[in-house]
């Protein structure tokens, strides 16, 4: 699918979402153009692999084995740290990092019982695939103990969930004001050290950091907590009482993705089942070299079906609810930018040298999430724009996805998008990611619209 112009934009008369302050730095501006994407041919798609199971203990020494490495490589403790550090800079909470000795303890068996009135991930209302304009029904600026939020779901059509950062996950109305804590922040022993990603169903809440676990939480009388190791999460959803992962594992050896497993299913208690595996096959390191530009997402449909987009490798997926591999979107076809294109050299300057992602941001064509209209997937692509950021729905109905754009417009290169879907009622979180200034100078926001035929 080709690229729209200017002009299509300007038909379209965006919402302006308040003018922000902050400009890319000199550096970032006057950075080369990295390399090109190559063109992706088709895509090998590993979806014959017998998934192989992990056996896994949780133990702290399992944390330690990654130590012992050949020559020349990263160890699986110190990628995760390295990933880890960077995440921290990366995302302005420089002061978690001093919370070190927290993030290798145990989890705590704290619970969240909240009543859930309407409906589930799964219930995305009357088929909107088809639908021709989104309007803007509302927009409301999130206080300063919510600066760090980094993700949104819906509860019920008064009530979301808000993946936080440090204050953790938290149930919100419509006007920005907490109701409850889900998940508790700022440390891993009483939750997630930072909560970057979260899913909800009437039965579970399910938060991640963007690396050492997820937390899985009961909204039920009947309470329970579970933490599940990763080394790195890219993004997660929930359906039912299953959970959608995307991100990187490490084995008993400390390797990161050593089966090439890039997504799996939790659910019934039992270890995470791979449902999704690398193009490029075992060891593959594409998560630890380019996780944190924050491309990846995964959705779950209304018919149990999902859709996985790594970001860090090139393709859209989706699986059927048998897990399945039915299509792929080939994201060169798409228009965006699909891929690593970082070596492990540049990755490490992700942290001191944060203008490598802003300038690689403001040159590309990114998705930012992916949404499910009923049955059908449908991204939130974010397009640079004439020195402006820009945000439209690609849905991908059939052979020719159908492009919608979307009310909003951001003045900054640094602004980024998290959204969901009740209804047709749209939800997009706004924050201005990567500032190294502390508080930032945009407050992020959330914008309602309306899907329309």
């Amino acid at each position: 699918m080709g690229r729209e112009s200017e002009s299509e934009y300007e038909e379209d008369r965006p919402v302006q979402l308040g003018r922000l302050s902050h400009q890319v730095a000199t550096a970032a501006r006057d950075m080369p153009q990295p390399a090109a994407f190559s063109r992706f041919g088709v895509l090998d798609v590993l979806s014959s692999t017998t998934p192989r199971p992990l056996g896994r203990k949780r133990h702290i020494s399992r944390h330690l084995a990654g130590l012992a490495t050949r020559r020349g490589e990263k160890g699986g403790l110190a990628r995760t740290l390295h990933y880890i550090a960077s995440a921290c800079v990366l995302s302005l909470l420089s002061c978690v990092c001093l919370q070190a000795a927290d993030l290798i303890a145990p989890a705590s068996r704290e619970s969240a019982t909240q009543d859930r009135t309407a409906a589930s991930a799964g219930d995305s209302g009357p088929d909107l695939s088809m639908i021709q304009r989104a309007n803007p029904t509302g927009e409301v600026i999130l206080s300063r103990d919510l600066r760090w939020a980094m993700d949104v779901r819906w509860i019920s059509r008064t009530r979301l969930a808000l993946a936080a950062g440090t204050r953790g996950i938290v149930e919100i109305d419509r006007d920005g004001r907490v109701v409850r804590d889900l998940i508790a922040g700022g440390s891993r022993a009483r939750g997630l050290w930072l909560a970057s990603r979260v899913g909800v169903t009437p039965s579970i809440v399910a938060g991640a950091a963007p690396a050492f676990s997820v937390v899985l939480r009961s909204r039920s009388a009947d309470s329970w907590s579970r933490t599940v190791d990763f080394a790195a999460v890219l993004d997660l959803d929930a359906q039912g009482e299953s959970i959608l992962v995307l991100g990187a594992r490490a084995d008993t050896v400390g390797r990161w993705a050593a089966d090439g497993a890039m997504a799996w299913i939790l659910e019934d208690g039992q270890d995470p089942a791979p449902v999704h595996f690398s193009t490029r096959g075992p060891d593959s390191d594409t998560v630890s070299r380019c996780g944190l530009l924050g491309i990846g997402a995964v959705r779950f449909l209304s018919d149990g079906s999902f859709v996985v987009v790594p970001g860090v490798e090139a393709g859209v997926f989706l699986y059927g609810a048998d897990r399945r591999l039915r299509r792929v979107w080939q994201t060169e076809i798409l228009g965006v930018a699909g891929g690593c294109p970082f070596s492990t050299e540049q990755s490490r300057d992700f942290g001191p040298k944060p203008e490598l992602r802003w300038a690689w941001w403001n040159q590309n064509v990114l998705i930012d999430d992916v949404v499910a209209l009923g049955n059908v997937p449908a991204l939130v692509v974010r397009e640079p724009a004439g020195g402006k950021t820009r945000w439209s729905l690609v849905i991908l109905r059939s052979d020719q996805p159908r492009r919608i754009n979307l009310p909003l417009e951001s003045s900054s290169g640094l602004t980024r998008a998290r959204a969901d879907l009740l209804g047709d009622s749209l939800v997009v979180l706004l924050q201005e990611s990567g500032r190294l200034e502390s508080p930032p100078k945009f407050e992020p926001r959330l914008v309602y619209l309306k899907l329309e035929k």
